[in-house]
């Protein structure tokens, strides 16, 4: 099913226009250049305007708005002539701006919807917006932006958490790809079980990530349209979630807990046979966590990916969740605390270069260190490796940031912290969904 957006962008001919949050480059700390430039939203306002399951919330998401504040306000919202009360907030750490208004009896939303808001008394939109009538009832709900990534690889991804998770609902936000009219025929747009989302948008330099805004809002689009009781997955195409105990499903982790955060392996690129890969032509893996690789080389690890719920949380970022708007002491100091633990990790990994058994003796203490924190404190369960993990293909890409960073080109020696061991976790899974699709043969056909 595609699902339309309705964004408020300011007219190319205004001089008004969104600054630089920070002109520099994360990779190296230099002034954005003009390719940087070119990559930065500056006309974007809000990238939708919708209503939220129950059609009770007007919801307008968009990157922060920076210096537009005092040029675009006062801000205006009414739908079908009767104005709305909102509250308009940039979130912490000023990379989105939310606009929710609760709608009551005046506020009668229709099948289409005529809204109109006032910008300053400079600019006025006028929009038609349907009435929300994606009800998702699915216990598990998958989520990714994506662009330009092989239609098969999609495919593929989506069939194993299908079938490995019982993932019900895949919504594929598409970030201007070139070929979205053949991804919307081949990825079965008409199914109600997958929505996708043209997410035409500029993702942000690709160089300077303090001036993304795009993932960020589409995880929070995710969360307020298509929201429920229950619970969403954020990984994306070239990660695949692996349970070790067959007897377990991923909300089992999620019984007294509102997220579950996941470490990873990579999966190297090692060339393959054939140039029309996917996930099960790569058969091997880091023996040590992603964690770990991280830690021996002095850099911070905490590179989660998670499944939560989504009543529960205020904001869903790219590696974790904020559960409330203005985070409170005890969230905080929770962060603050796994930061601590993280940094004595890598300290000592590297002071006294531990390697085996008194490697994992060591590992273990501060492992659960990070679950009781995480339990206790922010009712957030850090799943041991040995209960899950996801795996993180470094073949399954489309090496975007190649300008400084070719993933297709990390060597991988044995006896290293790089060091390969074989995992058919995610093999097996497709080898099921392939058998699955032969066609039994009755047993009297057999005796023909």
């Amino acid at each position: 099913m595609l699902i339309d957006v309705y964004p408020v962008i300011l007219p190319e001919s205004s001089s008004l226009q969104r600054n630089l949050r920070k002109n520099f480059r994360t990779t190296d700390g230099e002034p954005l250049n003009k390719k940087d430039l070119s990559e930065y939203d500056r006309k974007v306002i809000f990238y939708d305007v919708f209503f939220d399951p129950s059609n009770q919330f007007i919801y307008a998401l968009g990157p922060p708005l920076l210096n537009l504040w005092e040029g675009l306000s006062p801000i205006s919202v009414y739908i079908n002539q009767k104005k709305v009360e909102f509250e308009l907030v940039e979130t912490v750490g000023r990379s989105t701006t939310f606009l929710c208004g609760k709608l009551n009896a005046d506020h009668q939303v229709r099948k289409k919807n005529e809204i109109l808001i006032d910008l300053g008394g400079i600019f006025q939109y006028e929009l038609i917006i349907p009435k929300n009538e994606y009800q998702n009832e699915s216990r598990l709900t998958l989520m990714t932006l994506q662009k330009n990534n092989e239609i098969r690889w999609i495919k593929d991804w989506i069939s194993y958490y299908r079938a490995a998770h019982g993932v019900e609902i895949v919504v594929l936000y598409d970030n201007n790809s070139t070929y979205q009219e053949s991804l919307d025929q081949k990825i079965d747009s008409q199914s109600n079980s997958t929505l996708i989302v043209r997410w035409n948008f500029l993702y942000g330099p690709t160089e300077s990530t303090v001036n993304h805004f795009c993932q960020l809002a589409a995880l929070n689009h995710c969360r307020l349209k298509f929201g429920n009781n229950n619970y969403c997955l954020n990984f994306d195409i070239d990660e695949m979630l692996v349970l070790n105990n067959k007897e377990k499903r991923i909300d089992d982790f999620l019984k007294d807990y509102d997220v579950a955060y996941f470490s990873s392996f990579k999966v190297p690129y090692i060339q393959p046979e054939h140039n029309d890969y996917s996930y099960r032509d790569f058969p091997k893996r880091n023996r040590y966590s992603l964690k770990l690789n991280r830690r021996k080389k002095g850099q911070k690890s905490n590179l989660h990916k998670y499944v939560y719920k989504f009543s529960a949380v205020w904001m869903a970022k790219v590696h974790q969740v904020q559960f409330f708007r203005e985070i409170p002491l005890r969230e905080w100091l929770a962060v603050k605390i796994l930061d601590v633990i993280e940094r004595i990790q890598i300290q000592y990994t590297k002071l006294f270069k531990l390697e085996g058994k008194l490697q994992s003796f060591f590992d273990s203490i501060f492992e659960n260190l990070v679950i009781y924190i995480g339990k206790s404190m922010l009712n957030s369960y850090f799943v041991p490796i040995e209960e899950g993990f996801f795996l993180d293909y470094v073949g399954i890409t489309t090496n975007w940031k190649s300008s400084y960073w070719n993933r297709l080109e990390v060597k991988h020696s044995e006896g290293s912290s790089y060091e390969l061991t074989e995992d058919f976790s995610v093999i097996r899974i497709f080898d099921s969904i392939d058998r699955a699709a032969i066609p039994q043969i009755k047993a009297s056909e057999t005796l023909e």
